[in-house]
């Protein structure tokens, strides 16, 4: 994607360093960084890695995980349709492609 973003270290160490740098608080910690960003940059990855001392796939683990944790930029607002079998019957398609004409875009189920 390409998309580049100027990394607050002070902040992003002050956050790590207001948990006591405890790797029980790895999604709390991931959670305020995203709070900033609107999802967690790649690059501060090593760094939790690193004053965490945890395994980088443990930071994936997470990130996959959790709906509210991403590694690659979101937009500003994040919308969802719930396309389960009782959503489906009751009209979740047209809600999906109504977004999809208003919005101009096509999204992933």
């Amino acid at each position: 994607m390409g998309t580049s973003v100027e990394i607050d270290w002070d902040r992003i160490n002050s956050i790590i360093d207001s948990y006591g740098a405890d790797k029980e608080s790895l999604l709390m910690i991931m959670q305020d960084i995203s709070d900033i960003y609107n999802y967690v940059p790649p690059e501060i990855v090593p760094l939790i890695v690193e004053k965490l001392e945890i395994q980088e796939s443990l930071v994936y683990s997470v990130a996959t995980f959790y709906k509210t944790i991403s590694l690659e930029p979101r937009g500003k607002y994040i919308v969802s349709v719930c396309t389960g079998t009782a959503c489906h019957v009751r009209g979740a398609e047209k809600i999906t492609e109504a977004l999809e004409e208003k919005l101009g875009r096509s999204f992933h189920t």
